[in-house]
């Protein structure tokens, strides 16, 4: 894999407090349109995870606002391609190099707030 490849490739790591609080790592993240955001549990922790969308779940396809983690290689693992969909925000429409995505990791009962922005 090359170090463009690697550039492509971005990842936040869901670790959690002592009462089970999901937190995502890094809380805003930055890529560029088309890398792959993989969302994982952190090592030694790995209950199930769903990512709730304010908005939309940034990726092709039809629009929708939940993304629900699967397990592979015996973590739980969410993985989209970066890719604001047709419902871009008034922001985006007028020429902005970046649109923001707020979203929800949820776990359970407990939930953290982080966000995504995209630079096109």
């Amino acid at each position: 894999m090359g170090s463009e490849d690697q550039a492509k490739d971005a990842f936040v790591i869901i670790r959690y407090d002592a009462e089970g609080n999901p937190m995502a790592e890094p809380a805003e993240l930055r890529v560029k349109q088309g890398a792959r955001i993989t969302w994982q549990n952190a090592s030694g922790h790995d209950p199930l995870f769903v990512l709730d969308f304010a908005r939309h779940v940034p990726q092709p396809g039809p629009p929708h606002r939940r993304l629900e983690a699967h397990k592979k290689d015996g973590r739980y693992r969410a993985s989209i391609i970066a890719t604001p969909g047709p419902a871009a925000s008034a922001a985006a429409q007028a020429g902005s190099a970046e649109e923001r995505f707020s979203y929800e990791v949820q776990s359970g009962d407990k939930g953290v707030d982080p966000v995504i922005i995209i630079e096109k």
